[in-house]
């Protein structure tokens, strides 16, 4: 069994983007496109959330999975991680407000319970909690801005995950 996870140090650092090419290489990968709390527009290839799968759903697949839901699963069940970081952090948190007004709109109830900031700082302190109990050589971290450069290197991390068994 082995899980290949695709996270972010918080919101909009490319997630959506790394599993939209574990897709066109045609790894196994699994995810809901458009979650019913997301908006479209800010992601029109989509979002691939890892939206009401069990653990054994997510064996021998690339899943997209935020700290919530991460922290839930047997470290032994997880192969590889691929983490994903902004160096430009006052961007990120400029997109995450973009967002999340949008998404405010739609679930006005939204603003009552957390701001952008909150989820990037409580995002960050549990998955680097998470991420410091792991074998160092099963996580490939890599900023957003290298992206494009970095993708290749991505997938071929992930197929190694995938082949762990």
């Amino acid at each position: 069994m082995s899980i290949v996870v695709v996270t972010g140090m918080g919101p909009r650092t490319g997630t959506s983007f790394v599993m939209q090419q574990a897709m066109k290489a045609r790894l196994p990968a699994k995810g809901t496109q458009f979650p019913i709390y997301t908006v479209p527009k800010h992601n029109p290839d989509g979002y691939w959330e890892m939206i009401n799968l069990t653990v054994n759903e997510m064996d021998n697949h690339v899943v997209k999975l935020w700290t919530p839901d991460l922290v839930k699963i047997d470290h032994a069940r997880i192969s590889h991680v691929i983490v994903l970081e902004r160096k430009d952090k006052l961007a990120q948190v400029h997109s995450m407000y973009k967002v999340f007004k949008d998404e405010c709109k739609q679930w006005p109830e939204l603003a009552k319970y957390f701001t952008p900031t909150d989820v990037l700082y409580h995002h960050n302190n549990i998955l680097n909690l998470w991420l410091s109990q792991r074998d160092q050589q099963t996580i490939m971290r890599v900023h957003t801005e290298d992206l494009n450069e970095s993708i290749e290197s991505i997938i071929r991390f992930m197929e190694r995950g995938l082949q762990c068994q």
